[in-house]
Order: C-alpha cells, then sequence, then structure tokens
C-alpha cells in the first residue's frame, strides 16, 4: 500500500525580480525543537523544475505559524542581496544547456535511424 509523507506545511514561491528566478520555500514544523525545518529550491521562471540548494537545506527557524512566511522572505531577501545564490544559478543554467544540448542530440540522431 501507498503512504503519503507530509514534506512541509508551508510552501512559498518568492520571485527574486530581474533575475527570472524564484525561491520555493518548503517549511515543517519540528515538534520537538518547536522550530521549523525550512529547505529551500531554486527555479528558473521559465522552467517547471526544482533545483535543491543544498547550501540551504533544513534551515532553522525559529518562528511561529503567523511569522514564518515573512521570516523566510526575510532571510531570501538577504541572501539575495548577498548574491548567495549566484552559484545555484550558474548551474541551474549550465544544467539546462546540457539537457538542451544532449536534447539537439538525441533528436538528430533519432532522425537519422
Amino acid at each position: 500500500m501507498l503512504r503519503y509523507e507530509n514534506i512541509g506545511t508551508v510552501c512559498i514561491k518568492i520571485d527574486l525580480h530581474n533575475r527570472n528566478y524564484s525561491v520555493i520555500a518548503i517549511a515543517k514544523w519540528n515538534k520537538e525543537t518547536e522550530k521549523y525545518m525550512t529547505t529551500l529550491y531554486l527555479k528558473e521562471n521559465s522552467v517547471e523544475l526544482l533545483d535543491l540548494m543544498e547550501k540551504y537545506k533544513d534551515v532553522e527557524f525559529a518562528s511561529d505559524s503567523s511569522s514564518i512566511r515573512n521570516d523566510i522572505l526575510q532571510e531570501v531577501s538577504k541572501l539575495n542581496d548577498h548574491d548567495s545564490f549566484k552559484y545555484y544559478m550558474d548551474r541551474y543554467d549550465l544544467e539546462q544547456k546540457c539537457f538542451d544540448r544532449g536534447l539537439e542530440i538525441v533528436t538528430r540522431e533519432e532522425l537519422n535511424k
């Protein structure tokens, strides 16, 4: 039998403006620590693909349910202002270029069969 797991109780999308990227934040309340554990993903706005930003996996927020969204927004804004997502944006761009080039090669090979 299939089972599900709640991966988050809060999920928000934050547009990084002028960069064509958004950050997806998924937060889950941890009853033991009484904090939110939050993981950030990068998404290029024209592609439906989330990329985990490993440095921002399981980040703790000592927030309550009424402030967690704003606290995440403030942290993402601060990280964005310090260009902390540049590595992940460059990696995302490279992955997309590799995918596009690979698709081009595979399509050409399929047509030449």
